[in-house]
């Protein structure tokens, strides 16, 4: 592409692909943004799990004492 705004990526049969500093930054910054929503995701969903885990054996010990002492 003649002009400088654009950077060209690659040109195809259909067209060219294109891009601008300015969706790159936006790109990087979207990118940034979901890997750091999967990593605080991931987070969430093991510690939702450990609780879980904790209540299940809980209860599991509980019902052990009752079977226990009949």
């Amino acid at each position: 592409m003649r002009n400088s705004k654009y950077i060209e990526l690659g040109t195809i049969k259909s067209g060219v692909y294109f891009t601008t500093k300015k969706l790159k930054a936006l790109a990087m910054d979207y990118q940034e943004s979901t890997n750091e929503y999967q990593r605080t995701q991931s987070g969430l969903v093991k510690e939702v799990v450990s609780i879980a885990c904790k209540i299940l054996f809980s209860c599991y010990l509980a019902i052990y004492k009752i079977l226990l002492f009949i």
